[in-house]
C-alpha cells in the first residue's frame, strides 16, 4: 500500500502484475511436480540453487549501480559538522 502511495498507480500495477506471476510459476512448477524430480536428482537442485544465488547477487548489484549518490556529494557540508547541524541550517 505505501508502495503503491509513493510510486503512483502505474508502478504499483506493475508490481502487483509481477508479484500474481511469480506465483502463478511457482503453482504450475510445484504441479509439474519438479519437487520430485529435483529430490531424485541432488545435482539439478543445486544447479537451481547456484541459478537462484547468482540471481539475487545479480539483483544486489543491479541495486547497487542504480542507487543515489552518497549524501555527502549531495550535501558536500555534511562532511563538517554532520547530518544534525546540516538539517539545521537548512542543508
Amino acid at each position: 500500500m505505501g508502495y503503491a502511495l509513493n510510486s503512483g498507480r502505474g508502478t504499483a500495477f506493475s508490481a502487483v502484475a509481477g508479484a500474481v506471476a511469480g506465483n502463478v510459476i511457482t503453482l504450475m512448477v510445484s504441479l509439474a511436480g519438479v519437487g520430485t524430480v529435483l529430490e531424485a536428482f541432488p545435482r539439478a537442485y543445486r544447479l537451481v540453487e547456484l541459478v537462484g544465488a547468482v540471481y539475487l547477487v545479480a539483483l544486489g548489484l543491479i541495486g547497487i549501480l542504480r542507487s543515489r549518490p552518497p549524501a555527502t556529494e549531495l550535501w558536500p557540508n555534511l562532511g563538517d559538522g554532520g547530518l544534525r547541524e546540516a538539517a539545521y541550517r537548512g542543508g
